[in-house]
């Protein structure tokens, strides 16, 4: 993938918890350690507890780039809630939300 990214170009790649210290030193390898960004916790509330260990409910996609020539477009998202939650905003139809 490094060969085929644009000098502009970024990778994420999305894997559990269980192989992500094992590629992140691989795609250190790769991309070298200085074009590593951002490790990011993808947790989720589906599926149970169980009785012998804590539950697995998280993945961990990576954020490497080719050079310092990335670009990032941030996505925001608007979350709305029952009650302030995070803040106090709230929108022309009385509800509650926050800008993540």
């Amino acid at each position: 993938m490094r060969g085929i990214l644009k000098p502009t170009g970024s990778i994420y790649l999305h894997c559990d918890s269980t192989a992500s210290h094992y590629i992140k030193v691989m795609l250190h390898a790769v991309f070298g350690h200085r074009n590593f960004r951002n490790e990011i916790v993808w947790a989720y509330r589906t599926g149970g507890a169980s009785k012998r260990h804590w539950p697995r409910k998280h993945d961990i996609p990576l954020f490497y780039i080719k050079s310092g020539l990335y670009k990032h477009h941030p996505i925001q998202e608007r979350i709305f809630y029952h009650k302030p939650f995070f803040s106090e905003q709230v929108d022309e139809q009385g509800r509650y939300f926050a800008d993540v």
